[in-house]
Order: C-alpha cells, then structure tokens, then sequence
C-alpha cells in the first residue's frame, strides 16, 4: 500500500464525518519536538551529498533510532479524540466515535504501507523522513514522484539519526513513542483534510490546513517548506538557514 492509498482511505472516514474539525488542527502536532536546533547540522549532512546508509543491511530501511512498545496506538488515539471532540461540537454522530477508536488501526496501516515499501517500522528516522516528505507535499502543494520521495525520506532520516541519535538516548520510551505516533499521524492527518477540503472547494479551509502543515515542517527543520526543493531524483536543496549553523 503506498502513501497515497492511506491518504485516500483515511480521507473516506474523513468525508463521512464531515469537516468541523478546523478546532483541533493546531493541536495535531503537539506532540511533536521542536527540532530546528539541529537544522544546521543536518543541512550539513545532506548537503554532502552521502547515500543515506540504513542500520539493517539487507532488510528494511532502518535510522537506527528504534521506537519502544510502550502503549501503541494510544498517542494517535489521543489524536483522534482531538478530532471527535471538534466535531462533537457541531453534534456528535457515531461516526465521530469511529474517529477516535479506529485511530490506532489507522496507525497500524501507515506504519503497514511503509514496511511494503522498504521502510522499517517503529523507527524515529523514518517517521522523521515521512514527516518531512508529506508535509513538504501538503503545504507547498508539490508531489515528489515516488523515487525520489523515497530517496528523499532515507536522506533525512539518516541524516537525523546521525545528529540527533545522543538526544535520542536520553528521552523516555513513552516520550519517543508519542513523538513518533504524533508524527505519522498529524502528518497523514493533514494530507488527508487538505485533500478533502479541496476536493469540497472548500478553500478557505484547505489553506489553512497547508499552513498547519508547513508550520509542523519548520518546526522539524528549522525552514519553511517554500524554502526547500526536492529533485526528481530526490535531491534536496535550501535547507541551510536553520537555527543551528
């Protein structure tokens, strides 16, 4: 299952449960650290120009930053009851139930879609690389073509793992877990809305979302989204300009 199909299913629920969720969108990626301290370093690191190199030689591309099983699923069900709670109050449907319960299994097919192409799972760089991917395409309304996402996903996902791997070892298996539910979730969440809003013409609303979505992106690298450009062959480029240089 690609990216794109985990967009669509997710935007269906989303369609059935109508659009009243604008509430809860600036809370979507609360959990997520501000990470723009190591812009710099990173933006050093992709500018190299290295392959990205994956921790498991031979299986699925992995960071090295692995996700503990603490309470899986609870920080995207946190999510959804975000969204349930927005909606709730322009009535509550069963379907805004669905929302909040049916979080958790919509976080198991993110996590499904990326294992079938090539990605580990419960992996902080990956999730990272999706991050930064997704929210890149959602807010600057540009599609990477499926190669060079890949590409360019591996590259900040290594490139996270290399500079923020000491950090990392020093957090709580429940804080790491949240970080990396949070930021598959938002970062689908996002897509999935900012899609719907456009296919109902709802402009407005789909503007807004984008702008949640490049808010999320700069608070992971430390630029805007419109600063950044990634090649058909998965090349990034403008990173430079973060906090840390």
């Amino acid at each position: 299952m690609t990216h794109k199909q985990l967009i669509g299913i997710l935007a269906i629920a989303i369609a059935g449960a109508g659009f009243a969720a604008r509430p809860a969108q600036a809370q979507l990626g609360g959990g997520v650290p501000d990470l723009s301290e190591f812009a710099g370093a990173i933006s050093a690191s992709i500018a190299d120009g290295d392959a990205p190199v994956s921790k498991t030689p031979g299986g699925k591309f992995s960071s090295g930053l692995v996700v503990p099983s603490v309470k899986p699923g609870a920080a995207a069900q946190g999510i959804g009851k975000q969204l349930r709670d927005a909606l709730d109050k322009n009535g509550k449907k069963p379907e805004n139930a669905a929302i909040e319960t049916e979080m958790p299994t919509t976080l198991k097919n993110i996590e499904a879609g990326l294992e079938k192409v090539g990605f580990a799972k419960r992996d902080m760089g990956v999730a990272l690389g999706y991050a930064f991917l997704y929210n890149y395409e959602t807010a600057t309304g540009k599609k990477v073509p499926e190669a060079a996402s890949a590409t360019a996903a591996k590259t900040v996902a290594a490139a996270f793992a290399k500079h923020w791997d000491a950090k990392y070892k020093t957090m709580k298996p429940e804080a790491k877990e949240k970080i990396y539910e949070s930021l598959l979730v938002s970062t689908t969440l996002f897509a999935a809305f900012s899609e719907q809003f456009e296919k109902a013409g709802k402009t407005q609303d789909a503007t807004s979302i984008r702008k949640s979505a490049g808010m999320l992106f700069e608070k992971l690298i430390g630029v805007p989204p419109a600063q950044v450009t990634i090649d058909d062959a998965g090349k990034i480029t403008g990173l430079a300009g973060g906090k840390a240089q």
